[in-house]
């Protein structure tokens, strides 16, 4: 998802959840703010340029932090920009160090692993190509593909349901840095509608996908055309290799899984078969679930992932729905297709359309605004951090250490 959903939609459930506005502006822009805090951004906020890539990140201690930028914590990198992950890709083509550190960035904050429930009716099970030779590189089906196929991202996984008790059941963290932390997994609990069937780790077999990609939307059958000439959607371009950054999360998809109005048809490369996508219709139940794990959370009670708060009115849902329906043109700048949806979000909350009466449009989204005087800028990478080891944590108790994959399949 983007900041649409990301910040005006998060703002929209906290207020339906019950919370003031103040602290659904706080919890908003802590969800937005984790596709901003990149290493670029960190080194903007606290005014230093001494590192550049993954491998001079992971070296610095809290020491050099203290030192460098007078921060008494270490700063966390929940998103890349394009850029960034080309060049650490170029520079250090993965070592070992840089493509965990990609994982731990990728994997607990945009394309949360969940396809290892026990539920099996849940699993995605592998029924794609067994062997395969680019140019260079050849690649079978092995143990390390079947370790990333436990990596896939799902909706209503486990992992959704132990981020939300994790905060319910939490009496130890500070108020603010909690608020923020609240954000931060709305956040990846949204990304897992419109991120499911990706995987935030460099693979091939996961996140490849054939080029013949079709809009289905109103009905159509219309075949998606990629490039860079005016028409046409860009996408990460095809690699040799079958670890490269090109096939991170849905790098190879572009912009279509985050577009709330798209219905789509494609073929992964771990099916056989094609699949159909409803980008409106998984995005609106990703926000009634928004909405119920921050009631859950607001009021101090259980939360399952299976069961969705059922007090919206058919009028609020029907609106929302509308907001993430209205469709838009491809091949067109995503940032002004991004812009107009979020005048869409903030014209429908200005007349309290969708906020139950509430009027009040949020301050228009600035990342800056969390500088290195602003407190929330602190909580954030505090929540950040115990996000990320929380999960980390939580996945190695189900056996799947992302620091610790086994050897490539192939060579």
């Amino acid at each position: 998802m983007e900041k649409d959903l990301h910040y005006y939609g998060t703002y929209t459930a906290a207020i339906l959840a019950g919370y003031n506005e103040q602290d659904a502006q706080t919890i908003s822009y802590a969800a937005q703010y984790v596709d901003d805090s990149t290493l670029y951004q960190i080194n903007s906020t606290l005014n230093i340029s001494q590192i550049h890539t993954i491998e001079e990140y992971i070296s610095m201690t809290p020491e050099r932090w203290q030192e460098l930028a007078g921060i008494d914590f270490v700063p966390i990198i929940t998103s890349q920009t394009n850029t960034e992950i080309f060049f650490s890709n170029v520079k250090s083509n993965f070592t070992s160090d840089a493509e965990n550190e990609l994982r731990k960035i990728w994997c607990p904050f945009h394309f949360l692993p969940g396809n290892f429930d026990t539920n099996t009716a849940k699993r995605i099970h592998y029924n794609g190509c067994q062997d395969y030779e680019s140019i260079i590189y050849k690649w079978k089906y092995g143990l390390r593909s079947q370790w990333e196929l436990n990596l896939l991202c799902q909706k209503s996984s486990s992992m959704v349901q132990f981020m939300i008790d994790d905060i319910i059941n939490n009496q130890l963290l500070d108020a603010n840095v909690k608020k923020v932390l609240i954000g931060i997994r709305m956040h990846v609990l949204a990304d897992t509608w419109s991120h499911m069937w990706y995987a935030g780790t460099p693979s091939w077999c996961m996140n490849e996908a054939a080029q013949n990609v079709y809009n289905n939307t109103n009905g159509k059958h219309d075949k998606v055309s990629w490039g860079l000439l005016p028409g046409q959607e860009v996408s990460t371009p095809p690699s040799v290799s079958f670890y490269s950054a090109a096939y991170l999360g849905h790098g190879r998809m572009g912009h279509l899984p985050d577009l709330p109005w798209l219905e789509y048809q494609y073929k992964p490369q771990w099916s056989s078969d094609d699949l159909f996508k409803s980008n409106p219709s998984d995005f609106l139940t990703g926000v009634k679930q928004m909405v119920t794990a921050l009631k859950c959370i607001r009021e101090n009670k259980p939360f399952n992932v299976e069961n969705l708060d059922n007090t919206l009115d058919i009028n609020t849902i029907s609106n929302i729905y509308a907001i993430l329906s209205k469709e838009q043109n491809l091949g067109i700048s995503d940032e002004g297709r991004l812009k107009e949806r979020c005048s869409l979000w903030k014209e429908n909350i200005s007349q309290g359309i969708i906020t139950q009466g509430n009027r009040n449009v949020p301050e228009d989204y600035n990342p800056d605004t969390w500088n290195k005087d602003n407190p929330n800028f602190k909580n954030f990478h505090i929540a950040a951090k115990y996000h990320q080891d929380s999960i980390i944590g939580e996945l190695a108790n189900n056996g799947i250490d992302l620091c610790d994959p086994p050897p490539y399949d192939g060579y």
